[in-house]
């Protein structure tokens, strides 16, 4: 399997879970509203009754009744999306192209209507038990089942379910993977996390009748001291199967954002720290433009241009190396000076070079035999010994003691254990022989000391080899201090590419890009999930508004007594919003400690074992989050609260 179909699988799977989630919240939603519909129908239904409809007549009619809502609800959706879809695609013609197909529609309507019909099975079985005279009499009356020692029963087991898996999930990561086999292994390492993860958030929400009442009374002591407050706590612990419905479809969309959010801040400093722990620079500003050369074909004419563009070019590196020693986000800097060109004395052994192979005789293979020539030897650059490390990291300064060339790791690996060949360093000022010596890095140019260099270069007025291709390059070396946070690294980048401009040089990439390449990665990634999820918390409110509603209704004559008793339509709108305000703190409690323990875990799984994890809490968008989740309870229960405020208690008194 290819990487990028590997990655479409996975994209796909991810999609198709959120859509999931999204199904599984509107099921709460979809329970919660047809309790307040038929609640507010009880005496229509109790009068069906009264002319003889049976219990299964009137579930069949609700069914029936959900059905219909179902099909039309989703044929408007799935119109929309297609809809929605055209506009998208249209608008980024370049990169989407719009392609209409029946299989979605034959997927997504059988599944909405069926999460439909299933959502309303529970309140319509509900409501055909009520009694014919206890519906005509007493007005509105949902009888809830409580909660038993089943429900926690599960919880327990789901809970023992998923520290198992997070036990095996820990021990497969950890354990050595065969060459070959490392695809298989992170399929595995990946399947199990989210399974543990899975577990644990169906754990927390089996267990969300143990969890709000108790967390229920804990904000109320905090928030809600007041008479209204008083009120609402009781009024939210007075149903618990209707306050855990209006949590789970909080803790559903809550969670998965701070599972998102945790997964975010997470997975960028792991791989923000993996990316800094890398040999590569932060960046290098290399000053080589080769429209300033001439035709290499005129030999005399190349040498008077290339003496005085090699020495500009170095002049520029200068300039830019005394511009970034000056920039406070920079550790160490190197520069880096073209010296000559190297041929090879063992004619059996090549060295291989970014324009490819070079022999003893200083050409391709493919050329055809003759005098030397220079026009394709590789580049020696020259550097001096307390600016290796920057170069290479993890060097010595004692590597460039004497007549040595620096040749990258592979080369010695190449060899196969025979005696490292000599080389010939040519240059204006002649020839000199050099031993090799080997890094630890795998691939860069051959490096020779500034000393070493001066024997065939004159290092402050540089020419080019007569007939050599080469563009005499002079180049800048970058390490930035570590712990940089994302917008020191981001001014780092902005400062060295104006450095590169105004010293006429070309800003090459080093971790600077790469991390800002998987920063707006992530970025793209975590917003686009994110909006998925916002439209999960949207149908959580509307679920906590239909709640709320519900409530409000059936206690229709208790807060026409409080009316009477002297409680003012404010005091009664503060308290159905304080009840609201219990419910979603307490689910947001919830849902932010299980949603950070799951995004901790599925973090774990996607990320390669050779990243260390480095675990991060976004405590600045849980605090987002936290008025955030103020501001949803006041808006689901704006109108409930206004509707129950306007209802005249003697009204209420009558009807009832």
């Amino acid at each position: 399997m290819s990487t990028s179909s590997f990655a479409n699988d996975l994209l796909t799977a991810a999609l198709l879970g959120l859509a999931a989630l999204a199904l599984m919240v509107s099921a709460f939603v979809i329970t919660n509203t047809f309790s307040v519909l038929l609640s507010q129908r009880t005496r229509e239904l109790a009068l069906l009754r009264t002319l003889g409809a049976s219990r299964p007549n009137l579930l069949t009619i609700v069914l029936a009744e959900s059905t219909v809502l179902g099909v039309l609800a989703a044929s408007l959706g799935i119109t929309l999306a297609y809809a929605l879809w055209a506009i998208i695609t249209s608008w980024a013609a370049h990169t989407l192209v719009f392609t209409f197909s029946l299989i979605p529609l034959g997927v997504t309507l059988p599944v909405c209507v069926a999460v439909t019909w299933i959502a309303a099975l529970k309140p319509a079985y509900a409501a055909s038990k009520v009694s014919p005279v206890q519906g005509l009499r007493d007005g509105v009356v949902q009888q809830v089942s409580a909660y038993g020692k089943r429900q926690g029963v599960i919880a327990l087991l789901l809970l023992v379910a998923s520290i198992v898996a997070y036990a095996v999930f820990m021990s497969k990561s950890s354990e050595h993977v065969p060459d070959g086999m490392e695809g298989t292994h992170s399929v595995q390492v990946l399947v199990v996390g989210i399974i543990a993860a899975a577990l644990l958030c169906f754990a927390i929400l089996t267990a969300a009748h143990k969890i709000l009442s108790p967390l229920v009374k804990f904000w109320a002591s905090l928030v809600a001291r007041t008479l209204t407050g008083s009120i609402a706590c009781k009024n939210a612990l007075r149903s618990p199967a209707r306050m855990v419905s209006t949590g789970r479809a909080l803790l559903v969309g809550m969670m998965l954002i701070a599972m998102v959010l945790t997964g975010y801040v997470t997975l960028k400093a792991s791989v923000t720290g993996f990316i800094q722990q890398t040999e590569r620079p932060a960046a290098v500003l290399t000053f080589n433009d080769s429209k300033d050369t001439e035709d290499s074909s005129s030999t005399a004419h190349n040498s008077q241009n290339s003496e005085s563009t090699a020495e500009r070019y170095m002049h520029q590196a200068q300039d830019a190396q005394r511009r970034v020693q000056e920039l406070l986000s920079v550790q160490s800097e190197a520069f880096v000076q073209y010296a000559g060109n190297l041929t090879c004395d063992d004619d059996s052994h090549t060295l291989t070079t970014s324009d490819g192979p070079v022999n003893e005789a200083g050409s391709n293979p493919s050329a055809a035999a003759g005098a030397p020539d220079h026009t394709d030897l590789p580049d020696a650059y020259a550097v001096s010994p307390q600016d290796i490390d920057v170069v290479l990291p993890g060097t010595s300064e004692t590597i460039l003691q004497g007549d040595v060339v620096v040749l990258p790791r592979s080369e010695q690996h190449a060899l196969q254990g025979h005696k490292p060949p000599s080389f010939t360093l040519h240059g204006p000022r002649g020839d000199l022989r050099l031993t090799a010596v080997y890094s630890q890095t795998d691939d860069h140019t051959p490096y020779i000391s500034r000393e070493t260099a001066a024997k065939v270069q004159d290092l402050d007025h540089p020419q080019l080899l007569e007939g050599s291709s080469s563009t005499g390059e002079s180049y800048v070396v970058v390490r930035a201090k570590q712990g940089l946070s994302s917008d020191e690294s981001t001014e780092l980048r902005n400062d060295l590419t104006d450095i590169s401009r105004t010293t006429h040089g070309l800003y090459l990439a080093g971790i600077l890009e790469i991390r800002a390449a998987v920063e707006i990665s992530l970025i793209v990634i975590m917003y686009t999930i994110l909006a998925i999820i916002a439209l999960m918390v949207l149908i959580s409110v509307l679920g906590v508004s239909n709640t709320l509603m519900l409530s409000a209704h059936e206690r229709s004559r208790e807060n026409a007594l409080l009316r009477t008793l002297g409680l003012s339509r404010q005091q009664l709108r503060s308290a159905i919003m304080m009840e609201a305000i219990l419910i979603t703190l307490s689910a947001l409690l919830v849902a932010l400690i299980g949603g950070t323990l799951a995004g901790f875990i599925l973090t774990r799984a996607i990320t390669p074992q050779n990243i260390e994890i480095i675990y991060q809490i976004p405590l600045t968008e849980y605090c987002i989050a936290f008025f955030g989740a103020l501001g949803i309870a006041v808006l689901a229960s704006w109108v409930p609260s206004v509707r129950a405020s306007k209802v005249s208690p003697v009204q209420a008194l009558r009807e009832d």
